[in-house]
């Protein structure tokens, strides 16, 4: 048997290969043997450097919840406004306000950043001029030229809009409290408006974050920070005994990703975009998709390995539900003789 400590040093090395961590890089002297050994393990395809922060118990708490199929979060950005006059147009349809507004469908009260919440038609109009005027301003309205002899450039978005979303069953209160902590904690530096929705299945809520912080600097929302989001948004549904996951599609084998909210309304009313119809296969994209699953298979196979070499039972346990999940999911493997789950 190995020794738990060889287990951990296994459960890191690999799942590196299937955990998200920010790594900052870091830049060694050339007379410094250990950068070296670290860009010579990057040129292997391997990076000997092992990720700052990722645990072994964090790996262990990716793959119970990979193997349970636990409800994954959703973090998607839904555009943003470049003016007050689309983000106060934002503000009243997360508040369904005015022609937003349905039949016999209440008012939704906002919720700032500071805690202050907006819950009619004055402190609306607050809102909008104070966010106007406060920080970085923002032009009540851009009018953007357009012509042959013109050559127009895209306004910057002055706010970003996100919805944050939980499955069906989810605690509504416990969903709220994790979306505010989320808020908080990713966007200090940043003025946001906050609106819970109960109108569907979906625990949900809309962010909308001012794009200039308090420092002057500009909010980064790449793949990169998205992922932040989810992680950190699980993190604290799950502080609040909310089981929930934030995992890559590649890490649990789901290639297809889901349609934005404009083409999924087309398509029900329908009509199917025009861009769908023209779209070229992204034979690249798919070459991509197919190497990270790969990528992630034999990180398991090598975890799963271990965790069934283990002393502890639960490792042990957990190696055999890693192996039934891979199955299930159609992953093809042949066991070596040590690597059998024993009965």
């Amino acid at each position: 048997m190995t020794t738990p400590k060889y287990i951990d040093h296994i459960l890191v090395h690999w799942g590196e290969d299937v955990i998200w961590q920010e790594r900052k890089p870091v830049i060694h002297s050339r007379a410094d043997p250990l950068g070296v050994l670290m860009r010579l393990g990057k040129t292997l395809g391997r990076d000997a450097s092992p990720q700052k922060g990722l645990t072994p118990q964090a790996v262990r708490d990716h793959l119970v919840g990979l193997v349970r199929e636990s409800p994954q979060v959703m973090v998607k950005i839904m555009g943003g406004g470049s003016d007050m006059k689309h983000i106060g147009a934002h503000f009243d349809y997360i508040a369904r306000v005015g022609h937003f507004k349905k039949d016999n469908e209440p008012e939704i009260e906002l919720e700032t950043d500071d805690g202050f919440l907006v819950r009619d038609k004055s402190d609306r109009a607050m809102l909008k001029e104070f966010w106007r005027l406060a920080g970085a301003p923002i032009p009540q309205e851009i009018k953007v030229l357009h012509g042959p002899e013109v050559k127009s450039t895209k306004p910057k978005r002055a706010a970003l809009n996100i919805v944050l979303s939980m499955s069906e069953g989810a605690n509504r209160e416990h969903v709220k409290a994790a979306v505010r902590a989320t808020a908080r904690e990713q966007f200090e530096n940043h003025q946001f408006v906050i609106a819970h929705h109960d109108d569907t299945a979906n625990p949900h809520a809309h962010l909308v974050v001012k794009m200039i912080g308090f420092d002057g600097q500009r909010l980064k929302h790449s793949l990169t920070e998205l992922t932040r989001w989810r992680i950190a948004f699980a993190k604290h549904l799950n502080a609040l005994g909310v089981e929930a996951a934030a995992t890559r599609r590649s890490t649990r084998f789901e290639r297809q990703r889901s349609d934005s909210t404009a083409v999924r309304k087309m398509k029900e009313s329908g009509v199917l975009p025009q861009r769908i119809k023209e779209m070229p296969k992204q034979s690249a994209a798919k070459t991509r998709a197919i190497a990270n699953e790969e990528k992630a298979r034999t990180a398991y196979l090598h975890i799963a390995q271990a965790l069934l070499e283990s002393s502890d039972q639960s490792d042990r346990l957990l190696g055999k539900e890693l192996y039934r999940w891979m199955q299930q999911h159609g992953v093809e493997f042949k066991l070596a003789p040590k690597l059998r789950i024993q009965r």
